[in-house]
């Protein structure tokens, strides 16, 4: 809606409220309405909505990603990584999919599949800084210092990734 891109969320929250009010079978309509709350700060709402947008359309795969970036946020890993799996399942060309799967992964200490997660972002996005970084500091912490570090170093060396939070730092 024209409110999202004025970015005036409080009237989109609104807006879509009123949608999912008279369509309350529109995935769409609860989508939009949690990217709206998210963009507020509101983020147990967005998750709420997100929820929502998932039971009426469950392969809706930017639902599904967004969802698991509020349970990343908020610690909530194990369920991060389920929803970035479906989102990787149902889009399985979308680097940033792959990169989110890859960040939560990363936080559980499960480096293995966080790399092949970077790795298939990398492969999907030329030039994906974010995932490339990723892939640097998995090489690190694995004690391959030298691949770590021209890893890094291809990321322009500046992007870094805090193992205990899983937040990407620039």
């Amino acid at each position: 809606m024209i409110y999202m891109r004025e970015k005036n969320y409080q009237k989109s929250v609104y807006a879509h409220q009123q949608v999912t009010l008279f369509s309350p079978k529109d995935s769409e309509a609860f989508y939009n309405l949690g990217l709206a709350q998210n963009s507020l700060g509101a983020s147990e709402s967005a998750e709420a909505s997100y929820k929502r947008a998932l039971e009426i359309k469950p392969e809706f795969w930017q639902a599904h990603y967004n969802l698991a970036t509020i349970y990343k946020e908020t610690n909530r890993c194990g369920a991060a990584v389920t929803h970035y799996e479906a989102s990787v399942d149902y889009a399985p060309n979308s680097a940033d999919a792959h990169y989110g799967l890859g960040t939560a992964l990363f936080r559980l200490r499960k480096l293995a599949l966080a790399l092949e997660s970077f790795n298939n972002a990398a492969h999907l996005r030329e030039n994906f800084d974010l995932a490339i970084s990723g892939q640097g500091q998995i090489l690190m912490a694995k004690g391959l210092h030298k691949e770590g570090l021209e890893k890094l170093k291809s990321a322009d060396g500046v992007i870094r990734f805090d193992l205990e939070s899983g937040m990407t730092i620039v």
